[in-house]
């Protein structure tokens, strides 16, 4: 479910002690993890929840900061529901 990997995502993010949030500070080291993180992040910035930023390209770390934290409950409930 996309929008139960959304809100693990995010709880993640907003779990981490500092923004922003290293990409890689996210995700195990299976590749299906990987990927269910890279899609949960991308569909959370397309919805206006994170700014993202990578500074060297293409392979450097990607960073991730939270625009909107008090999503995060809504997100939460669509999970428990």
């Amino acid at each position: 479910d996309v929008q139960a990997e959304m809100a693990e995502t995010w709880s993640r993010i907003l779990d981490y002690p500092a923004t922003p949030v290293p990409f890689s500070a996210l995700h195990e080291l299976e590749p299906m993890d990987l990927v269910q993180t890279f899609t949960s992040v991308l569909a959370l910035t397309k919805d206006g929840k994170l700014a993202l930023s990578q500074e060297e390209l293409p392979r450097g770390e990607i960073w991730m900061t939270p625009v909107l934290p008090e999503a995060a409950a809504v997100l939460s409930d669509e999970v428990k529901a």
